[in-house]
């Protein structure tokens, strides 16, 4: 069989991203208003020209969005920046037209990090300058110079990373981005990954998704520790990247855990934990509402549950665990029974990792196939399926496969 060929570039494991510090993801602030003539318009932004007039005027539904979309966090990308911000609609008969809408957005760079950093502050000003105008008209006015209140934040937040500003003896402003977020993001986030809520049930309920923002409440309901982000993108019919994206930023704020891709070729063993899991009854009764293979069924049995953990074997893949133990006669999903043990670490999942037996080999197969990079990492960089890869791996008789 020819030699197989590969790209020329081989994909390293970068590692955790650094920290940077929040203040160095603002790029600005701009506040936008709804004038009754115009229509969305620019009325301050610090510093210039951070954006133009002309996308103002294409993208005014999402300047000032509809009804439905008020008081939601919002973001859009504008040349290599995001923008943030939860806009307000304020109802009094007072205004013309009988309300008063406007958006304070912060510039950021578009980065995952600078949203999440960034994303407490936005909401925190949106609230305070509502309670401003609700209170003392002071926005629609014109009495109370917001730019200089906004020039104000913005210099503070770039050089100090925080903001303490008194409107007057009843009111004082504190905004301070979150700096202090543990990076968990995995080192590499890709499709085919499969997320999982950290806490379970998942959210699904409307006063839980209440909070969060539109893509947010698309995706929640679809995380399921089965679903991999690409079918998760498809189901809601939104860009892989922005999912990505989304997933990225939930388990950075520890909401989402990242599983690999579960597939019937995979082989499982148990890790010591599987003893204590039989002993924690709040483990058990939470795996058990979990790997349930129907709703309406009766209640799976723990012990049903054990055996099948416990007929796991590195040599022995799910395909033929499944022929063997048929887990569903028991109620139980296979996917979601073994998706749940490896998030708990009840099981673990045995990696094969292809090694070239030649040190003399520079051919570039031999030299991806280092012993470092697992068969799952390489088929899936490369789009071949993991069957496939490996048989072209075996063709060549110049490797081993170090299980673990």
């Amino acid at each position: 069989m020819a030699e197989f060929a590969f790209p020329k570039n081989i994909p390293k494991n970068p590692g955790s991203p650094k920290l940077l510090s929040p203040s160095s993801f603002l790029e600005g602030i701009v506040f936008f208003v709804f004038d009754n003539e115009i229509g969305p318009m620019i009325k301050y932004q610090i510093p210039d020209n951070i954006i133009s007039n002309d996308f103002v005027h294409d993208n005014s539904v999402l300047v000032i969005p509809k009804d439905d979309f008020m008081g939601k966090m919002l973001k859009f990308n504008s040349t290599g920046i995001t923008l943030m911000g939860r806009p307000i609609s304020i109802k009094n008969d007072s205004y013309e037209r009988n309300k008063f809408m406007f958006n304070c957005c912060f510039a950021i760079k578009a980065d995952s990090s600078a949203e999440y950093a960034y994303s407490s502050v936005v909401r925190k000003i949106s609230e305070y300058l509502e309670e401003m105008e609700v209170e003392k008209k002071i926005l629609s006015s014109g009495d109370f110079d917001l730019e200089g209140l906004l020039r104000q934040i913005y210099k503070d937040l770039t050089e100090k990373g925080q903001c303490v500003y008194s409107i007057d003896s009843g009111l004082k402003i504190y905004l301070k981005p979150d700096s202090n977020l543990e990076r968990r993001v995995a080192p590499i986030v890709d499709e085919y990954m499969v997320p999982i809520f950290n806490r379970l049930p998942i959210p699904t309920k409307q006063e839980q998704l209440c909070r969060m923002d539109l893509l947010c409440k698309k995706i929640c309901p679809l995380i399921d520790g089965v679903n991999t982000i690409k079918e998760i993108s498809n189901e809601v019919e939104i860009d892989t990247d922005l999912v990505v994206r989304c997933i990225k930023n939930l388990n950075v704020y520890g909401y989402v855990t990242l599983l690999p891709l579960f597939m019937y070729g995979n082989c499982y063993g148990q890790t010591e934990n599987i003893i204590e899991f039989r002993k924690n009854e709040a483990l058990k009764e939470e795996c058990l509402a979990f790997v349930k293979l129907n709703k309406r069924l009766r209640k799976v049995v723990f012990d049903d549950v054990y055996r099948l953990y416990l007929s796991l074997s590195p040599n022995l893949t799910v395909r033929q665990w499944c022929l063997d133990f048929n887990p569903r006669n028991y109620g139980v999903d296979e996917r979601k029974l073994i998706q749940y043990g490896v998030y708990r670490k009840l099981i673990t999942k045995i990696n094969i990792y292809p090694l070239s037996l030649n040190p003399n080999d520079k051919t570039q197969i031999a030299e991806i196939c280092n012993g470092k990079n697992n068969l799952e990492y390489l088929s899936l960089y490369y789009g071949l399926p993991k069957e496939e890869f490996l048989g072209i791996l075996r063709a060549q008789k110049n490797f081993v496969f170090i299980k673990q």
